[in-house]
């Protein structure tokens, strides 16, 4: 995936994104991270636009084709809808707060 800087004509960056094609990009509310969708076990990344770095891979065995990808405004919760053949699946990814993790650490000891 090729990035150009608007209203110059230097040279674009390149994203070692997936090995299959794109078919969607979402940017977050934020304006600091970046979603694309492909399929299979590469089915959505998360970059950061910063540093211009993959951040996380989510995969989603079985699914062919991610074409929608939205970020809840908390930036806690990633849906997806994917086209298999004849069938649209909705996949959602959540993310847990600092808060959350926090919690499960302290149980666990």
């Amino acid at each position: 995936m090729a990035f150009w800087q608007t209203g110059s004509w230097k040279s674009p960056t390149v994203l070692t994104a997936h090995r299959t094609t794109i078919h969607s990009v979402h940017y977050f509310p934020n304006g600091k991270r970046m979603a694309t969708g492909a399929g299979h076990v590469e089915a959505i990344k998360l970059w950061d636009l910063e540093t211009l770095q993959e951040v996380l891979t989510l995969s989603a065995e079985g699914s062919q084709a991610f074409r929608k990808i939205r970020m809840s405004p908390n930036g806690n919760t990633l849906a997806a809808v994917s086209w298999d053949l004849e069938e649209h699946r909705l996949h959602v990814w959540h993310a847990p707060s600092f808060e959350e993790i926090h919690q499960a650490e302290t149980a666990e000891e």
